[in-house]
């Protein structure tokens, strides 16, 4: 389930770039995503309720996303 979420926030995250068309938007992005209170943030905190055997992949998974 956190697996499927993370690949649909990384792909919306790939289109949102390649859609954006000026810096203001792009920093849009970026905060939507990246912020503090953003969509991979709140992955990250759903990690937590993850088995200890799926979290380093996830983990993993969700700092490749990050980067």
């Amino acid at each position: 389930m956190l697996e499927e979420k993370i690949h649909k926030v990384n792909s919306e995250f790939s289109e949102d770039i390649l859609n954006a068309k000026n810096l203001k938007q792009l920093e849009e992005v970026r905060i939507k995503y990246l912020s503090r209170n953003g969509l991979v943030a709140k992955l990250f905190d759903e990690l937590k309720n993850v088995s200890k055997e799926e979290k380093p992949s996830l983990g993993k998974a969700l700092n490749t996303v990050r980067d």
